[in-house]
């Protein structure tokens, strides 16, 4: 992991602010790689500037199915204990309680709880940087692991707060640039149709990412190598104050490591286990 200090940053605290911030293209006569046509479909999937707009409001239902899976695959080797979940009788939930219902009780809905472990909220922060040569469908594998990580998590009772940081680093620059994205409250419920798109989609980066370095002024540009003729500088990691989890950007040895589904519950073990959230005795003895 290269971590380079912070020189230049900006911070958005919601999705909104950031496309608000990306609505206008830029004008400083730098190049605008956010919004290039003709991509193949191994960079974006084909979405473009536009779809991405549309996409990260809309939701990507398909990437959180996969997301899903995933999850599904790692909950199965882990003890049933380990990740037991309570039912309550509420105004609102997943299920409906019919019986409940048929007779008129408000609280015909059943909502499922996570056991509660005492913990206070955990600071996850995704580095979606990655380098040109990571394929697209490698971005996809490694965002659906880390959101994997991320929904196990919540499912054992912890509270997620979730930032998406992008930073990078110029040759003539001492520091890199950075923005971040709060995506997130501890506070809300897991929306996997929601985050999926920022958390794998390569268009995220690609798009709505790269508009943001397209947001600061032409010398800042300059100097973090933010134009279409100096490849928008070199994948960095940053340190974000009061971080409890980070993600890494992501490397070309990515594409081994996030290959297939195997490797990728592999990696969200590995990960959870590393970081003391879960033991190695919390998984069952064919993993």
């Amino acid at each position: 992991m290269r971590i380079v200090p912070i020189e230049t940053e900006k911070t958005f605290e919601d999705i909104d602010q950031l496309l608000d911030a990306i609505k206008t293209e830029s004008t400083c006569g730098l190049g605008n790689s956010s919004r290039a046509e003709g991509r193949s479909n191994s960079w974006d999937h084909g979405l473009g500037f536009d779809g991405s707009m549309k996409m990260i409001r809309s939701g990507w239902e398909s990437g959180a199915e996969q997301i899903k899976k995933l999850v599904d695959q790692v909950s199965e080797i882990l003890k049933p204990e380990s990740m037991k979940m309570d039912f309550v009788h509420d105004v609102a939930g997943g299920i409906p309680d019919i019986g409940r219902s048929i007779v008129g009780l408000p609280d015909s809905m059943i909502r499922f709880s996570p056991p509660e472990f005492p913990t206070k909220p955990i600071k996850i922060v995704v580095n979606c940087t990655a380098s040109a040569g990571i394929s697209a469908d490698t971005l996809f594998n490694r965002g659906a692991a880390v959101g994997a990580v991320i929904d196990v998590l919540e499912l054992r009772g912890y509270r997620c707060e979730l930032w998406i940081v992008a930073s990078t680093k110029g040759h003539s620059a001492r520091g890199s640039m950075a923005v971040s994205t709060k995506i997130k409250d501890s506070n809300q419920p897991l929306d996997l149709t929601s985050l999926s798109f920022c958390l794998a989609h390569p268009a995220f980066f690609r798009r709505l990412m790269f508009a943001a370095w397209e947001t600061w002024d032409r010398d800042t540009r300059q100097k973090h190598g933010i134009t279409s003729s100096s490849g928008y500088g070199s994948c960095v990691d940053a340190e974000i104050e009061g971080t409890d989890l980070y993600f890494e950007c992501a490397h070309l040895n990515d594409r081994s490591r996030f290959s297939s589904p195997e490797k990728c519950a592999e990696w969200v073990k590995e990960t959870l286990i590393n970081n003391g959230y879960v033991e190695n005795e919390d998984f069952g003895s064919d993993w």
